[in-house]
């Protein structure tokens, strides 16, 4: 059972500042920056974040990596603006993707929604049609998942 007070809470943070950009898919050779949401507490951290960078930078994609632990977090459980750095790289040629597993992952609902990137992907669904890509992967790795995100990217076409 769900605590009503902290509900409410996540809402009227949600609702603050809630990206605005006009959404659209985007062929890899017009996503000049990238933002990436990594679960720090998951082993294979440490290889997906190799692999995003290894991608993104051969592509010549500006990348946010953002791979938070817990006192990369303030007290409502979103990353510290610090940690985040600004959304300068967001926007119409701009990709987001979450690769925490979790659908009630407070963060990866906050960092999503509030991403002002044009094409947005995730492992799971959240609440208001947050991506424009989902690729359901239970019970695979983020890297084996970021795998699976790469193929697709590459299939979309102008």
């Amino acid at each position: 059972m769900s605590n009503p007070l902290k509900e409410f809470l996540k809402s009227c943070v949600l609702s603050r500042s809630r990206g605005q950009t006009p959404r659209k898919s985007l062929p890899l050779d017009s996503v000049k920056f990238a933002t990436v949401l990594i679960d720090a507490g998951k082993e294979d951290a440490g290889q997906a974040a190799a692999a995003v960078k290894a991608f993104f930078g051969a592509k010549g994609i500006e990348l946010r990596l953002l791979r938070p632990g817990p006192k990369d977090l303030n007290v409502f459980g979103v990353l510290k603006k610090k940690v985040r750095g600004g959304q300068e790289t967001d926007g119409e040629n701009s990709i987001f993707i979450s690769l925490v597993e979790d659908p009630d992952s407070w963060l990866s609902e906050y960092e999503s929604n509030h991403s002002l990137a044009a094409f947005k992907v995730g492992r799971s669904r959240i609440k208001g049609e947050v991506f424009d890509l989902v690729v359901l992967s239970v019970g695979h790795s983020q890297l084996e998942t970021f795998e699976e995100i790469k193929k697709l990217l590459h299939k979309i076409v102008r």
